[in-house]
């Protein structure tokens, strides 16, 4: 029941039976199919596929270097390489989460969340789709809600639940070819200075960030 479970969150529909086994298919566009549905419905049916029209909010994250190597252990650059952190990571999951303390509270279900290596690289690597977003301060609700799908541990869980803790849900759909420096960021007026929280960008910034890594 859970691989049926896990076909169908994304996207696969049962369609008959081979033998004793059911055939699940799933539809696989070449092209985003232009259909209004909910944003979150659309990636499981159409992943790599997502909505991005201008009823859905678009947001860089910031994350540290150690933090973006666990979560996204198949991302890979000379400068990532060299650096030698660590190789443990979650694994290599489309389900993820992250936790912040940002002020914002924006962010909703089908939401764009791009992902910046901040220290190191200070490059904007990483495209997700939100499953869902929560404020809490209770490390055990936190720590459910984040189940397999976390980079922290539980003890790190407990020290940021001592603050309201921001838990972002996430599709991960991929990296981008090439990613964006912060510079390029800055002369591409996606954003105007350093990037220290979570920061929603206009569907213009999100057009030049296509744009610019030919997405």
């Amino acid at each position: 029941m859970h691989l049926i479970s896990l076909l169908e969150d994304f996207g696969f529909e049962a369609r008959g039976t081979y033998g004793e086994d059911t055939v699940f298919v799933k539809q696989h566009p070449l092209a985003a199919p232009a259909v209004d549905i909910e944003p979150s419905t659309y990636v499981r049916q159409y992943f790599p596929h997502f909505r991005m029209d201008v009823e859905i909010g678009k947001f860089i994250v910031p994350i540290q270097p150690r933090y973006h190597q666990i979560l996204f252990p198949d991302f890979s650059s000379a400068s990532s390489t060299q650096l030698g952190f660590p190789q443990a990571h979650v694994g290599n999951a489309m389900k993820l989460a992250y936790l912040c303390h940002s002020p914002t509270r924006q962010i909703r279900e089908g939401d764009i969340v791009m992902f910046y290596r901040t220290h190191d690289l200070k490059q904007l690597t990483t495209i997700g789709i939100v499953d869902r977003f929560e404020t809490s301060s209770n490390a055990s609700e936190i720590a459910a809600l984040v189940s397999r799908r976390t980079v922290y541990s539980l003890e790190e869980i407990e020290t940021m639940a001592q603050k309201p803790t921001k838990v972002i849900l996430f599709r991960l759909i991929g990296h981008f070819g090439e990613p964006i420096s912060y510079s390029a960021l800055l002369q591409n007026r996606i954003i105007r200075g350093p990037i220290q929280s979570v920061l929603r960008i206009t569907d213009e910034s999100f057009s030049r960030i296509l744009s610019i890594t030919n997405w």
